[in-house]
């Protein structure tokens, strides 16, 4: 069902909003973490360490994959707020074309550079061809998780943040009896593991889609949907092309840090690659309630309604802020014990190693749980506004942190300077973002607003450009 976000208590809009999508956030998480136990617990711990290591590199093509598609959905949102359905619609077709060209080149890429890639980020020789089979199939399914992601986002962008979920927990339950099947019955090794996700997502975005069209009248387009003008085009591209290279770049950075992580021992590549899995759960909350401030700042900022986003953002702050302390708390106490369940093959001398690196890594990591907090907020916010170029310059600060502390702390202090990567560079996107945030709320590029608007729907740049 439709929601509009633009009347009633931001607070219970977005926490409502939120839920779901958290929900759906962390079953997603669920079956990725089943995933990584399968693999280290039935195959071994170097098919765990080669399935890790590719992690940043699957995480790059999917940031390309979710990027461009949820800037799309953030304008269809800003129409959506703006009560324009026809210009919903001819977002939603647009963002149909967007998906099938991006399936393409993220799959060809991927095939034709996977191991040039691999040798790059310093991969062992034992590890080479396991991750290269998981590589090699994962990329076949980039045409799942982009028109996945971008059904379920448009649905968002729509204020139904509830059915996403219920396919998502549709994909999870089958993801996981596939990873069994595939596994340990076809005996298919770490291939089997990124099969087992490629048919789900398939199945799930085709389920989805047929659902959309059933359900939502908005799906239901004509032959001049399919039609736009430059305009048009630009606008989504305005926001969908800084998007996707924000996320791009956040997933080079954590590929900087991946290739100093790859020089250590195939063990230690394996600790690294369960602890965070283990805390893809906490960043994946943070990235659900972050997507919820951003399709309630779309749907508020195409209504024109600046102090409801406003107020929206200190929501936002406040549900992030509690999530992370409680994290924080969770993986100190517990983390470097609930690591240990990834690997199988290995002595007790190996599990102290294991519990060694995966402690030296969370006392550094947790803290920054509570920097990494505001960051998802106002990142989605400057999105949702149409703001993508100052995300974007955020995210190059991000990288540049990484990189900067990857390849400068790690030779001074060893693995603790690896570890230190990622938090200072949320430490400074933050920095970044917020001054970004405070610099538009001030009103320095406002201007106004439009008398009326059309029913093609005008692009974002005909709004005001500051809140």
């Amino acid at each position: 069902m439709e929601k509009d976000l633009t009347k009633g208590s931001p607070f219970r809009l977005i926490v409502a909003f939120a839920l779901p999508v958290l929900i759906g956030g962390l079953l997603q998480q669920t079956y990725s973490f089943a995933d990584t136990l399968i693999v280290g617990r039935t195959i071994s711990s170097n098919a765990l360490a080669a399935v890790g290591l590719c992690s940043p590199i699957v995480i790059l093509m999917q940031a390309i994959a979710w990027g461009l598609p949820n800037g799309f959905a953030l304008y269809t949102a800003q129409r959506f707020g703006a009560h324009d359905p026809e210009g919903v619609r001819k977002s939603i077709a647009l963002s149909l074309w967007f998906g099938l060209l991006l399936s393409a080149v993220l799959t060809v890429a991927t095939i034709l550079s996977i191991n040039a890639v691999l040798r790059a980020v310093n991969t062992p020789a034992e590890l080479f061809d396991m991750a290269r089979q998981y590589l090699f199939v994962t990329s076949l399914g980039y045409v799942a998780t982009v028109f996945y992601n971008l059904f379920a986002q448009i649905l968002r962008a729509l204020g139904d943040s509830r059915t996403p979920l219920y396919f998502l927990i549709f994909t999870s339950a089958l993801n996981i009896g596939l990873d069994f099947a595939l596994i340990l019955g076809a005996r298919m090794g770490v291939a089997g593991a990124a099969l087992a996700t490629v048919v789900s997502q398939l199945l799930s975005a085709a389920l989805t889609l047929v659902y959309a069209v059933k359900k939502f009248s908005l799906f239901r387009l004509k032959r001049e949907h399919w039609k736009c003008s430059r305009s048009f085009f630009w606008a989504h591209l305005r926001i969908g092309l800084p998007m996707c290279f924000q996320f791009s770049i956040s997933a080079i950075g954590a590929i900087f840090v991946q290739s100093v992580v790859n020089t250590y021992d195939p063990l230690v590549i394996a600790t690294v690659s369960g602890v965070m899995r283990l805390e893809s759960f906490v960043m994946q909350a943070l990235i659900c309630v972050g997507t919820a401030s951003a399709t309630f700042t779309a749907q508020n900022y195409g209504a024109l309604a600046y102090d409801r986003v406003r107020q929206g953002v200190r929501v936002s702050v406040a549900v992030e802020e509690s999530i992370a302390l409680l994290a924080m708390v969770v993986m100190l106490t517990a983390g470097p014990s609930l690591t240990t369940l990834f690997v199988a093959d290995v002595t007790p001398q190996q599990i102290d190693i294991v519990k060694e690196y995966s402690w030296k890594f969370l006392v550094i990591h947790a803290p920054a749980y509570l920097a990494a907090a505001p960051l998802s907020v106002f990142r989605n916010v400057l999105q949702g506004a149409g703001r993508s170029s100052g995300a974007m310059y955020a995210g190059l600060a991000d990288v540049g942190m990484r990189a900067a502390a990857a390849f400068g702390l790690a030779p001074l202090l060893g693995f603790w300077g690896v570890c230190a990567a990622e938090p200072l560079a949320w430490v400074l996107a933050d920095v970044v973002q917020i001054a970004i945030y405070v610099y538009m709320m001030r009103g320095v590029y406002k201007k106004k607003p439009p008398e009326s608007t059309e029913p093609t729907g005008n692009p974002p740049s005909a709004c005001p450009k500051a809140i």
